[in-house]
């Protein structure tokens, strides 16, 4: 209930990403951290991706969160 209003708040931009940017991701960041993620945290590490050049020599957090895939969903990514 309080979300999109603390979004509209406290967000700075948004970034749009299609389900072949979200898989890469995802398959990008199971390579280098040797963690298995969610398309939800995809999401996040695809829109950083995306975004990249524009946070180039900045600080930036990405909150990646959540494990829960099954096994058919990570054999189609990978």
């Amino acid at each position: 209930a309080i979300t999109f209003d603390l979004c509209r708040k406290l967000v700075d931009r948004y970034e749009v990403v299609d389900e072949k940017a979200i898989a890469s991701a995802m398959r990008d960041y199971i390579d280098a951290e040797h963690q298995l993620i969610e398309g939800s945290a995809g999401v996040a590490v695809a829109g950083l991706l995306q975004a990249g050049d524009d946070f180039a020599g900045k600080n930036v957090v990405v909150i990646v969160c959540g494990g829960n895939i099954s096994r058919d969903t990570l054999k189609g990514i990978l």
